[in-house]
């Protein structure tokens, strides 16, 4: 990751969380003895007449979790079998989530939107074309965005935007460098029109680089066209 050049991110306003949220809890025993008075154990066991309502939130607790997974095994195949084949044999490319586990320094990453671009009325795009989340590189804490190509060739959707737009603001809001991992089609066509529609449109992720770029956030860029030039002089410009 030296070529990337994250072995200089190491700022300390970057990749660290805010303030508010960093605060030690406090840890004083009168404290302790307090919470103990305040909230203290209820004696017996349930109540008989309460154990048929448990057993139902049991059992639909495990019907939503069955579905929770089943649900995030169906986006985690992208576009389909079929899809998966031609982007790794015919086009001799790694998977998405392959190019995440080389690029972060482990498998403990947050990621965000996993569900988004599901029941939509133009159909499914499993994570809305893209993955991004938070995950460290070097050390330090990144948020990533990457296209994943079987879905559509990594096209943008106009969910695809919404999810980009919310993974930008995030690092804005934390000051975490940006990671893009760009395999993409452009636009998809047909619904071009809709990603221009309102203020959080597809022209907002440029200005979104611009902002962090004068906030001195450090963007790297594995891609072409224009994506390396909106972010400034903290851009890092990496050829695949």
């Amino acid at each position: 990751m030296a070529a990337l050049g994250l072995h200089r991110l190491r700022a300390p306003a970057l990749g660290r969380c805010p303030p508010a949220l960093c605060r030690p809890h406090s840890t004083h025993a009168s404290g302790r003895r307090r919470g103990a008075q305040a909230f203290p154990a209820l004696p017996g066991a349930l109540l008989p007449i309460h154990t048929h309502v448990y057993e139902a939130n049991s059992r639909n607790s495990a019907r939503c979790r069955s579905r929770y997974m089943e649900l995030l095994e169906k986006v985690k195949l992208g576009g389909g079998e079929s899809a998966i084949l031609r982007h790794t044999q015919r086009n001799k490319k790694l998977l998405v989530r392959e190019r995440l586990k080389r690029l972060l320094d482990d498998d403990n990453f947050l990621e965000l939107s996993p569900f988004a671009g599901l029941a939509l009325p133009y159909g499914d795009v499993p994570s809305a074309g893209c993955l991004s989340g938070i995950g460290k590189i070097c050390g330090i804490w990144c948020m990533f965005i990457a296209n994943d190509a079987t879905v559509k060739g990594g096209t943008a959707y106009p969910i695809s935007v919404k999810k980009q737009l919310r993974a930008q603001e995030i690092a804005i809001q934390n000051r975490l460098p940006t990671v893009y991992l760009v395999d993409s089609g452009g636009a998809f066509l047909p619904l071009q029109a809709q990603l221009f529609p309102d203020k959080e449109h597809g022209g907002r992720t440029f200005y979104n680089e611009a902002i962090m770029s004068a906030m001195k956030i450090p963007q790297v860029r594995a891609a072409g066209s224009y994506y390396p030039i909106t972010g400034g002089k903290s851009r890092h410009h990496v050829t695949s």
